[in-house]
């Protein structure tokens, strides 16, 4: 069984030619299970504020989803 990482969410497309048609990515949603036991999701999420690629959206969405599911216990 394969494990995605948050470097196989790499898209050519969406971090650098800016032609994604999508606003919140639906690799990352579809990853979001195997994605949430890597360090480095973990530490995008964290600081996605910072983020300069188009993942910036989709990782501020899931930090304020998690951020919610811990404060609503």
């Amino acid at each position: 069984m394969h494990k995605n990482t948050y470097a196989d969410m790499d898209c050519d497309y969406c971090l650098f030619c800016k032609q994604c048609e999508y606003g919140i990515c639906p690799h990352i949603l579809e990853a979001l299970e195997d994605l949430t036991s890597d360090k480095a999701f973990i530490n995008a999420v964290a600081t996605a504020e910072v983020c300069d690629n188009r993942h910036k959206i989709t990782l501020l969405m899931l930090k304020d989803k998690f951020a919610k599911e811990v404060n609503n216990g």
